[in-house]
Protein backbone atom coordinates (compact mmCIF):
# COMPACT_ATOMS: atom_id res chain seq x y z
CA UNK A 1 0.00 0.00 0.00
CA UNK A 2 1.84 3.28 -0.73
CA UNK A 3 1.48 6.11 1.47
CA UNK A 4 -0.01 9.37 0.09
CA UNK A 5 2.02 12.60 0.49
CA UNK A 6 1.12 14.88 3.61
CA UNK A 7 0.87 18.40 3.06
CA UNK A 8 1.42 20.36 6.86
CA UNK A 9 1.63 24.04 6.88
CA UNK A 10 3.15 26.35 9.90
CA UNK A 11 2.95 30.18 10.50
CA UNK A 12 6.04 31.78 12.11
CA UNK A 13 5.93 32.32 15.42
CA UNK A 14 8.82 33.98 16.69
CA UNK A 15 12.88 34.03 15.59
CA UNK A 16 15.52 32.58 18.07
CA UNK A 17 19.56 33.45 17.97
CA UNK A 18 19.98 31.15 15.11
CA UNK A 19 16.95 29.78 14.23
CA UNK A 20 13.25 30.90 13.02
CA UNK A 21 10.56 29.13 15.00
CA UNK A 22 7.13 27.68 13.19
CA UNK A 23 3.98 26.34 14.86
CA UNK A 24 2.09 23.85 12.98
CA UNK A 25 -1.86 24.66 11.23
CA UNK A 26 -3.94 22.41 12.82
CA UNK A 27 -7.45 21.68 11.83
CA UNK A 28 -10.21 22.21 14.63
CA UNK A 29 -10.38 19.17 17.07
CA UNK A 30 -7.20 17.41 15.04
CA UNK A 31 -4.20 16.63 17.13
CA UNK A 32 -1.20 18.37 15.43
CA UNK A 33 1.22 15.74 12.85
CA UNK A 34 4.41 17.75 14.17
CA UNK A 35 3.84 20.70 16.16
CA UNK A 36 7.04 23.37 16.09
CA UNK A 37 9.56 23.03 13.75
CA UNK A 38 12.79 25.41 14.11
CA UNK A 39 14.34 26.33 11.09
CA UNK A 40 17.97 27.19 11.11
CA UNK A 41 18.49 31.14 9.91
CA UNK A 42 21.18 30.88 7.13
CA UNK A 43 18.83 28.48 5.36
CA UNK A 44 16.00 31.44 5.06
CA UNK A 45 18.10 34.03 4.71
CA UNK A 46 17.57 37.14 7.37
CA UNK A 47 13.73 37.61 6.73
CA UNK A 48 11.58 34.79 7.94
CA UNK A 49 8.73 33.72 5.62
CA UNK A 50 5.65 34.36 7.20
CA UNK A 51 4.00 30.90 6.28
CA UNK A 52 5.81 27.48 5.44
CA UNK A 53 4.73 24.37 3.38
CA UNK A 54 6.11 21.05 4.30
CA UNK A 55 5.64 17.62 2.39
CA UNK A 56 6.05 14.37 4.22
CA UNK A 57 6.40 11.67 1.96
CA UNK A 58 8.58 8.40 2.33
CA UNK A 59 11.84 8.17 1.26
CA UNK A 60 11.34 4.77 -0.27
CA UNK A 61 8.98 2.12 -0.32
CA UNK A 62 9.30 -0.41 2.68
Amino acid sequence: METKPVVIEFTFERATKNTFRYQEVVDAGQPPKIGTIYVQKWVMGNKAPAKLRVTLEPAESA
